[in-house]
């Protein structure tokens, strides 16, 4: 029995002696020269062996979300909420210019609400993930990417300022950590008060992205590289997403995709699952994303490598 270290390159393990951290172990069993004899019919000695490796593997993951326009939209009627006076944090309906509060329902298009939205039906499902992650057995690093398109809205802000916003494809949230809480932490206030959701659905870039961040610097080479992809709808730019994730297969990452919201096409996220040797999730609802977090947080992270 030998104790070693496995990390993966270009798709395959390796099992390295003599090299910390230890995360895997080699058993060998069989009949060897101290214990080989004749069988009936060989006029030969036999020896055979056996052996397997199995690991018990920490992951890096990477959670990749959907911020385009959609996700301001109500969960269950699959557009804005147009009442204004509804959205605590409706800046522009507390104005005291007319023509600001005359189109106060601007608003809702780019600063989603705290409760109805799929926004905010999201959040506590991420919160989740991040618990789940502190209560594994393993120790993961944990990082944010998020995804929409290139758009440069001209919009009000919290304080009321007449400002561009430079909306990109994609980018990193929050890099390689673990302080899971103070990653999506970081993402919610983000979202909330400084940058507005808005743009399209290039769901590629955001995989492409997240593959940099688990191939990077703060990448763990011992690591199973894990990711997780959520759109609530279905991509509009950019190429395919199954072929990102493909490539995404190619460099040793598993990509598992959630739908969040029935207008979100399956049948596309199904593919890019499979096309990245993951699973594919459906969540109507929030409770059912906070689940399907849950449960990718706890998948085995252990393997039989050899």
């Amino acid at each position: 029995m030998e104790f070693r270290n496995s990390v993966v390159a270009n798709s395959q393990y390796l099992f390295t002696a003599g090299v910390t951290p230890t995360n895997s172990v080699r058993v060998e069993i069989g009949r060897d020269v101290g214990t080989v004899g004749p069988l009936r019919r060989v006029t030969q000695q036999v020896s055979v062996t056996r052996d397997a490796t199995a690991a018990a593997l920490e992951r890096d993951v990477c959670l990749v979300i959907d911020r385009s326009g959609s996700m301001t939209f109500d969960l269950v009627t699959g557009t804005w909420m147009q009442d204004s006076t509804q959205h605590p944090y409706n800046a522009m309906s507390n104005s005291p210019n007319f023509w600001i509060r005359n189109k106060s329902y601007q608003w809702w298009w780019f600063w989603a609400h705290p409760q109805n939205s799929r926004w905010s039906s999201m959040l506590p499902a991420v919160y989740l993930l991040a618990d789940e992650l502190l209560a594994t057995n393993q120790k993961e690093k944990f990082s944010i990417v998020s995804y929409s398109s290139d758009y440069d809205p001209t919009i009000y802000d919290h304080d009321l300022n007449q400002t561009t916003f430079n909306v990109e494809t994609s980018s990193v949230i929050f890099e390689p950590t673990f302080d899971y809480v103070a990653a999506v932490t970081h993402m919610d206030n983000f979202y909330r008060y400084q940058m507005p959701i808005a743009g399209g659905t290039n769901i590629s870039a955001g995989i492409d992205q997240a593959v940099e961040v688990l191939t990077g610097r703060d990448a763990r080479p011992h690591a199973f590289k894990v990711m997780i992809v959520m759109t609530d709808g279905q991509f509009n730019q950019g190429r395919k997403p199954w072929l990102a994730s493909a490539d995404a297969a190619t460099a040793g990452i598993e990509v598992h995709t959630v739908t969040f919201s029935n207008q979100a096409n399956q049948q596309d996220m199904m593919a890019t699952a499979t096309a990245g040797r993951g699973i594919h999730f459906h969540a109507p609802d929030g409770d059912t994303l906070a689940d399907i977090f849950q449960e990718i947080a706890h998948l085995p992270a252990a393997a039989i490598i050899e």
